[in-house]
């Protein structure tokens, strides 16, 4: 871990955290980030149950499931200048609100026009949350960066392989799309 203070953190001005704390915190960010991917990888796992609820097409349950990926896009440069704007910290906040907020709303879609905003809005937050982490990761450990942004891309891949997993049980367990 470097000397260098981060400022991001919370810590007495002027110290850096302790390196246990700075993976510990890091380790929140990363479980809030295999949270996103659990929702990435559930929602196409749901696409048949939503299509018979909202009388979707293929065609438009496919862009449902895979529309986020237009929010991650949109949102991609604004990220820097979020993180520039209102720091790190507010940048994963703002974008882990929006990626929740945009989740929940999904649950609650009148159809078709609203539930695109809500995936949009979700790949957004996602964007948002994801540049700040790996920025997080680059500055607080200068001295294992590599693996640092790998356990990002690590992160995800956990949420992957529970997300559909979990998916499954809770759908069968409640009886409906919304609970996963």
């Amino acid at each position: 871990m470097s000397a260098a203070p981060t400022p991001e953190i919370s810590s007495p001005p002027g110290r850096a955290p302790s390196p246990r704390a700075a993976v510990a915190m890091f380790g929140l960010l990363l479980l809030a980030y295999a949270v996103n991917a659990m929702d990435r990888m559930v929602f196409p796992v749901l696409l048949v149950e939503v299509r018979g609820e909202y009388g979707f097409s293929l065609e438009a349950a496919g862009l449902q499931a895979t529309v986020f990926a237009l929010g991650m896009g949109l949102a991609g440069l604004p990220a820097g200048w979020f993180q520039r704007t209102l720091g790190r910290r507010r940048t994963i906040v703002l974008g882990t609100l929006a990626f929740s907020l945009a989740t929940a709303l999904t649950t609650v879609s009148a159809g078709f026009t609203d539930m695109l905003l809500w995936r949009v809005l979700s790949g957004a937050g996602e964007a948002l949350q994801l540049a700040a982490i790996i920025t997080v990761a680059s500055n607080a450990f200068p001295a294992r960066r590599g693996m640092a942004i790998g356990s990002v891309n690590t992160a995800f891949a956990v949420g992957s392989v529970i997300g559909p997993a979990l998916g499954s049980v809770l759908l069968e367990g409640y009886g409906t799309w919304r609970a996963p």
